[in-house]
């Protein structure tokens, strides 16, 4: 097995002209937009261009590598790609262009994203995912009460301001929160540029409320999504997605599984897998479902803000990381629940009865999907004792 950076090593050398644009080209691309490039890429609008080329010797004319040595966030071990991209023939004649990156606290948007010119006539339009700031993970949970969030709006305005007159066919494509602002940038961009639209890859992204999907923007670009998801999904778990699921195969588990970098690929496709989505990952899905529909948006919003609130003050005091949120979970509900006391006391009930609803969710979930374990056991043992009476019977 392999990943997309060996997909470069050993499928750099073979052009878009002999092998066409592919999903793990889509990869490259939304990982590669991770990296920082301000100053380097010319942006906001297409106007200018810049070799990949020249994009490598600038960048790394201000960083050294040994400054992404055991980094694991997606921003420092991203433009190590550039290394291979400028030595592969498929992608030496690649421009880049549009770069934008926007964060702002007080309007609680984290905003990224950047537009590959393909020698194949396309462009392919990247949104980057969620940092590892706290503003980039709120404006996530403020999908849960937000028709539409700053975002999301953004990618919209950006497809629309910058390719109304282009010719040039386009795909678009994100990780994680950028899976989901691509979708967004589809469904809600003018139809004349929907039109240009050839594919939208939403790699691990979450996806919307069910207001949107009924949308007739969004309705018409769903045959147009590959959804990508790995078995062990959280993300692609939250919300709803009428595009059809292409689950594959991570060298990783648990919630690692929605790194990119590890998903494994042969030849020009993802590994596709043979067992689907997990339990686990389903009953998220159900548990999260549930929750959410149990609470009205101004309860949300309020538990949002409160939770937010909660991991900002720990997270300057050195006690919790965004990868504990990441990645350890309980670790994450155990502090925070030592730290109530810091929700403002008029919310301090809605915060606690939220949580418990959370947990009795979780609880409910689990029953019924040990129910539905032992119901199919029981029918399956009923099916086998029929099959065989009706053997004997026969005899």
């Amino acid at each position: 097995m392999s990943n997309l950076s060996d997909y470069i090593d050993w499928r750099g050398d073979i052009s878009f002209a002999v092998d066409p644009f592919n999903e793990v080209d889509n990869l490259v691309f939304s990982f590669l937009v991770y990296a920082h490039f301000g100053g380097i890429v010319p942006g906001p609008d297409c106007k200018h261009t810049i070799s990949m080329q020249k994009l490598h010797d600038l960048f790394f004319a201000k960083h050294k590598d040994t400054e992404f040595e055991n980094a694991t966030e997606a921003a420092y071990t991203a433009p190590l790609l550039l290394h291979k991209m400028i030595h592969a023939e498929r992608y030496q004649d690649i421009k880049v262009t549009g770069y934008v990156s926007h964060t702002d606290e007080e309007t609680q948007v984290q905003f990224a994203c950047m537009t590959y010119i393909l020698p194949d006539g396309t462009n392919f339009i990247a949104f980057r995912g969620t940092d590892h700031t706290i503003v980039g993970w709120k404006e996530d949970f403020n999908m849960s009460f937000l028709y539409k969030t700053p975002g999301q709006i953004m990618a919209a305005e950006y497809l629309n301001k910058n390719f109304k007159y282009t010719r040039r066919k386009l795909r678009i494509g994100g990780h994680s929160k950028g899976g989901n602002f691509a979708v967004f940038a589809g469904a809600f961009c003018a139809p004349s540029i929907q039109k240009k639209i050839l594919d939208i890859y939403s790699n691990d992204g979450p996806g919307f409320r069910e207001q949107l999907l009924s949308d007739k923007g969004y309705q018409r670009i769903v045959p147009k999504i590959h959804r990508i998801v790995p078995e062990q999904s959280v993300v692609s778990m939250m919300f709803e997605s009428h595009a059809k699921k292409q689950v594959i195969v991570s060298a990783a588990d648990g919630l690692l599984q929605h790194d990119m970098i590890t998903w494994q690929v042969c030849r020009n496709r993802i590994v596709p897998s043979e067992h689907g989505i997990s339990d686990q990952s389903l009953r998220f899905q159900k548990t999260f479902q549930n929750w959410l529909s149990e609470l009205d948006e101004e309860t949300r919003k309020m538990f949002v803000d409160e939770l937010f609130g909660l991991l900002a003050t720990e997270q300057r005091r050195g006690v919790l990381t965004i990868d504990d949120l990441i990645q350890n979970p309980t670790q994450t509900i155990r502090v925070l629940s030592k730290n109530i006391g810091a929700v403002k006391e008029e919310h301090q009930e809605m915060f606690k009865e939220v949580l418990r609803k959370l947990a009795i969710s979780g609880k409910d979930t689990m029953k019924d999907s040990i129910l539905d374990t032992v119901t199919k056991s029981v029918n399956n043992s009923r099916r086998k004792k029929t099959l065989t009476n009706n053997k004997k019977t026969k005899k």
